[in-house]
């Protein structure tokens, strides 16, 4: 896994298809767990999700976490190693 992780934002350019689907699985399991037995979501695809680590809110506390900060100080010393700064724009 190229980032280790199953944190995919909703507006990810990177592969905004995976994206989109990534927020209508989230948007599924929160009406499931409301109660909506329409939701086009079931336990098996929960699980499924879950067994890759799946963050079902990307508002989450976990987001925030030491893991997170020391995930993007890992982050900003590979940015400096390959651009030789810490100039980093936010368009990055």
């Amino acid at each position: 896994a190229r980032t280790g992780h199953c944190r995919v934002p909703p507006k990810y350019d990177g592969n905004p298809s995976l994206a989109s689907w990534v927020t209508r699985q989230r948007t599924y399991y929160k009406r499931m767990k409301e109660g909506d037995n329409d939701a086009p979501i079931n336990e098996d695809r929960v699980q499924m999700l879950n067994e890759l680590d799946f963050e079902w809110s990307i508002g989450s506390a976990r987001f925030s976490s030491a893991y997170d900060w020391r995930e993007k100080f890992e982050e900003l010393k590979e940015f400096h190693d390959r651009e030789g700064h810490f100039r980093v724009d936010k368009s990055e």
